[in-house]
């Protein structure tokens, strides 16, 4: 694993172990945290941890504003799919898949459900018959449905050497969180992704603004952040200079209300 992650040789090694009981069968790795805590860097290390170790990557990030469109993460994850795969599949498959893919030769095609989830589970079995495979979704709560009910009707069928690794906000409102469930019934792992130390918010801050600050400062500034990275780094981008002035629970307050709109 990367050493440039900061304060997360915890979690790291986690994931390094996630991936290796890949070879056993079915598993999935859950991330859950809060926005800007850093679930996304945990994701990417373990997608290019993955990849380091030659398994077949398949990845979608989605966005709050594409939960309306139908099957977007399906075809992400399929965009760099070795068209032999698809060649093998049975036609009704095959054809549901390029419809998803939006590479139909068929104008104004729809595709059933069921048929499209079926496709899915056959495109992954027939990856992770020859090579470990890992499906990584990052922010799971923004995964259009379709996209969802496929990959979740896929992950408790699919047998052989395959990984899920999911990462979800736990501050997102008024979602609930994943029910995912693979083929090995003690293949779930949850790993909560909590506040940075004092010591590794201090690094991220030397890192990205090239100084280094009072140890008084760095404290309101952990606390006010309270071990959030992205918050912390906000706060020093709004303050500049003007850290640690005025009453503590003041500084506390102001930041959360000034950095809460990129949560």
């Amino acid at each position: 694993m990367s050493i440039s992650v900061v304060g997360r040789q915890t979690e790291l090694q986690g994931i390094g172990t996630f991936l290796e009981s890949i070879n056993g069968g079915p598993r999935a790795l859950m991330l859950y945290g809060e926005a800007g805590i850093g679930k996304t860097t945990l994701w990417q290390e373990g997608t290019a941890e993955a990849r380091r170790h030659g398994y077949a990557v398949l990845l979608c990030r989605p966005a709050q504003s594409e939960v309306q469109l139908s099957y977007s993460s399906i075809a992400d994850l399929l965009a760099d799919l070795d068209e032999a795969v698809l060649s093998r599949l049975p036609t009704p498959q095959r054809e549901a898949l390029e419809v998803v893919r939006l590479r139909s030769q068929k104008p104004h095609a729809t595709v059933d459900r069921r048929l499209v989830a079926t496709a899915f589970l056959a495109v992954l079995q027939r990856l992770c018959d020859r090579t470990p495979v890992l499906l990584a979704v990052d922010d799971f709560q923004w995964l259009d449905r379709t996209s969802a009910q496929a990959i979740e009707f896929a992950a408790r069928r699919v047998t052989g050497k395959i990984g899920f690794m999911i990462s979800f906000r736990t501050t997102a409102r008024n979602l609930d969180e994943p029910a995912f469930r693979v083929a090995s019934p003690d293949g779930i792992y949850r790993l909560d992704v909590g506040p940075l130390s004092l010591a590794a918010i201090h690094h991220v801050l030397r890192e990205r603004f090239g100084r280094t600050y009072p140890h008084p400062i760095l404290v309101r500034i952990h606390e006010a952040s309270a071990g959030n990275p992205f918050l912390a780094l906000e706060l020093v981008r709004v303050h500049g200079s003007g850290i640690g002035l005025g009453p503590r629970r003041s500084s506390a307050t102001n930041c959360r209300g000034d950095c809460s709109r990129f949560a």
